[in-house]
């Protein structure tokens, strides 16, 4: 087991970064979500509402959302800054001291980064268009700050100090590592361009070569500026934003010039906001059309759902955010072909006269259609659009399907990873904590609990009943087992699903679903009459524990109204229960209604053993390691044949499980097994199909000696 985290763990240390990026935008979701409603009540594209707004009776309300719009927006950088730096330190396994220092040292970077303190300094630096000093600040000072730290605080030698001063010493190093890169970047860049910071220059250069191509070529400079913005989004960075002087400015420019001088500048702000980004940055709404048609995946489609109001008045944070496309390759290309494929396309069908040039100044929020209309004045602007929709839509169509087989496939491989690492430490019989396991596969287990969480509030989860058979091959009963179907995993690896519960602390809630769904299947069998209706339901050593626990079985039972000996019940876990004077007193109590105590799993360790002298149970289920060999195993043959000896003399059934052939089942019989479950008999099925299943056996068996059990 140790071996397969300690791969995982090196696997996952070459993705940090990129898993925190995108863990810190996730984050920042909430924030996002309300800052883009603010923006688009503050930028509804309708007149008398604009003017409303602007007016005195409106003050306060304007005030309000201008101030939660500059709360969030306006510090976006910073906000992420610590998202980020927070994530990455928790999944490099830094503890709660060196997180605090960690997101300081990223700080300083930021703002040392966006010359804070100095007469560079913009406020607008450390907002949304300041993105690009918010990932670079990132990128130096998480994998720096790591790569020394890792280094010397082992060489650190440990004093009787407080843990928060000995996590300042032991990373003394490593912040004056990360301090003295960004300070030596900012001084160069600094010297060298005269008095700029990072971010001007590196927005310079890129204007600079959009407006050179421009004169060149207006279409080739449209084409390279909608690349460039649509590529900053896989950083996370809006890059109409940080280029702002080219949108704002330079296009603004060309689209007054047409207006005021009947210019006919094809492209301008107005141009490509109509045509190249349909629903906002990577053509949005086209995005969630194609993945309300094409995906399978709930998570996608809630997050399109949720994007279709800010996507139809041209904002797309919610989905670039919320999906995410940050860092997500497969839908970074289409995100960045469309809009430039609606330029070319667009740019093409104004040549011809097929469109006409815009000359009309239309807010960005405007409406697709509506847009179309406003700004060519004729039914062909919206027509064209809806083209263009079908267009985009039909390019994003395979790459949405790509990532649903991505995400699938990634999600599956971590899941068997994690049942691998599950069924070694039940092997090694050592507890581990899936949701601490480094990188993607504590990511992994925290989403599949939150699934699990869904659906059973959802009632999506199910049992399926495997029968069991006495001596003389006749039914005699059957064990409920839980089963959940996850939409892209498939059907759950039953201890998975009882593991995810109890970490996440909503066993209760699991059990409470397992035990109604018992009863009600035992009131089933009642009703019809015609065969037994003992069925078995499964419990951890931790249910008895619940001061909940007698009080949830009698309200199923008192709820269907059942016989309560037909309900029998199977402790599943190794817990050492006879230390906890309580939890045996709840199992007496439910022994004492008449239900039926069996060990499971009996001889995975000395609990077992422990059990058997508590004189609490009534049955023993073997462990399948002892009943798979049985016929070839003269171990397993003592060990099996020892434990029937003990439960012939304090009176208790022996319940052989995994019984896969005809010769194990012989042999177990010798060995003195008094019932039988496993794949010789019958799979796991679901209710109806037992019934008919075991009703064609059972009724054509009665006549048959039946042991007792």
């Amino acid at each position: 087991m140790n071996d397969l985290i300690e791969n995982a763990r090196h696997r996952e240390m070459k993705a940090v970064f990129i898993d925190s990026l995108t863990e810190g935008f996730t984050l920042l979701i909430p924030l996002i979500f309300i800052s883009v409603l603010c923006t688009l009540l503050m930028n509804f594209p309708f007149q008398p509402y604009q003017e409303f707004l602007y007016s005195e009776s409106a003050g306060v309300y304007h005030d309000v959302l201008f101030a939660i719009y500059e709360a969030i927006w306006g510090n976006l950088s910073v906000y992420i800054v610590v998202a980020v730096s927070w994530s990455f330190a928790v999944h490099t396994g830094m503890d709660f001291y060196e997180r605090v220092i960690l997101i300081f040292v990223s700080m300083f970077t930021l703002l040392f980064l966006v010359g804070f303190g100095t007469d560079s300094f913009e406020r607008v630096y450390i907002s949304q268009q300041g993105m690009f000093s918010a990932f670079f600040s990132l990128l130096l000072s998480c994998n720096l700050y790591r790569f020394v730290n890792e280094r010397l605080s082992k060489r650190f030698k440990s004093y009787r100090i407080s843990r928060s001063l000995s996590a300042s010493f032991r990373s003394t190093g490593a912040i004056v590592s990360v301090l003295a890169a960004a300070v030596f970047i900012e001084t160069v860049v600094n010297y060298a361009s005269g008095g700029k910071i990072f971010q001007q220059v590196a927005c310079d250069i890129i204007t600079q070569g959009i407006i050179y191509a421009h004169s060149v070529s207006p279409l080739s400079a449209a084409l390279f500026y909608e690349l460039i913005c649509m590529g900053l989004w896989f950083f996370g960075i809006h890059g109409q934003n940080f280029l702002y002087v080219i949108n704002d400015g330079f296009y603004m420019d060309l689209l007054w010039d047409n207006i005021n001088n009947g210019g006919e500048n094809i492209i301008n702000t107005v141009f490509l906001n109509t045509y190249c980004i349909l629903g906002g940055s990577g053509c949005i709404l086209a995005l969630i059309v194609a993945i309300l048609i094409r995906s399978r995946n709930l998570s996608s489609r809630t997050v399109a759902k949720l994007g279709i109001l800010p996507g139809i008045f041209n904002m797309s944070e919610v989905l670039t955010f919320g999906l995410p496309i940050v860092f997500e390759p497969v839908l970074l290309i289409p995100f960045v072909a469309t809009p430039i494929v609606n330029c070319f396309l667009s740019y093409f069908m104004t040549v011809v006269g097929f469109l006409p040039i815009i000359d009309q100044n239309v807010t960005w929020t405007m409406p697709m259609l509506l847009s179309g209309y406003m700004a060519t004045g004729t039914v062909m602007g919206p027509i064209w659009q809806l083209i263009l929709l079908a267009i985009d839509v039909a390019v994003y169509l395979p790459f949405v399907a790509r990532a649903d087989y991505r995400n699938a496939y990634r999600l599956m491989t971590y899941t068997n990873e994690l049942i691998n690492i599950l069924k070694e430490s039940e092997e090694e019989v050592r507890e581990v904590t899936l949701m601490d396991l480094p990188g993607r596969l504590g990511e992994t287990a925290k989403d599949l609990a939150f699934d699990l969480k869904n659906d059973l509030e959802e009632n999506k989860l199910f049992l399926a009943f495997q029968p069991q058979y006495d001596r003389n091959d006749q039914y005699m009963g059957a064990e409920a087992l839980i089963r959940w179907q996850h939409e892209t995993v498939g059907l759950v690896y039953p201890p998975l699903v009882i593991k995810l519960a109890t970490e996440n602390g909503f066993l209760h809630e699991l059990e409470m679903f397992i035990f109604d769904a018992t009863c009600k299947s035992i009131k089933e069998i009642e009703d019809y009459g015609e065969i037994p209706a003992k069925i078995s339901a499964n419990i951890t050593g931790m249910s008895p524990l619940d001061p909940k626990f007698v009080d949830m079985i009698d309200e199923a039972v008192e709820k269907y109204g059942i016989d309560g000996n037909n309900l029998w019940i199977e402790l599943t876990e190794q817990a050492v229960m006879n230390s906890n004077p309580a939890a045996m007193q709840r199992l007496s109590a439910v022994r004492r209604h008449g239900h039926k105590l069996l060990i499971d799993d009996f001889g995975m360790g000395h609990t077992s053993i422990d059990y058997l002298k508590s004189d609490m149970f009534d049955g023993v289920k073997l462990d399948g390691k002892i009943t798979r060999d049985v016929v070839h195993n003269k171990k397993d043959q003592h060990i099996i044949s020892s434990v029937s000896s003990m439960c012939d003399s304090m009176n208790m059934v022996l319940i052989a499980e995994f019984v896969e052939s005809e010769a194990q089942r012989d042999m177990l019989k010798r060995l003195g097994g008094d019932a039988f479950q496993g794949f010789y008999y019958s799979k796991p099925q679901p209710l109806s199909s037992m019934i008919s299943y075991v009703k064609e056996e059972y009724l054509g068996k009665k006549g048959g000696n039946s042991a007792e059990v």
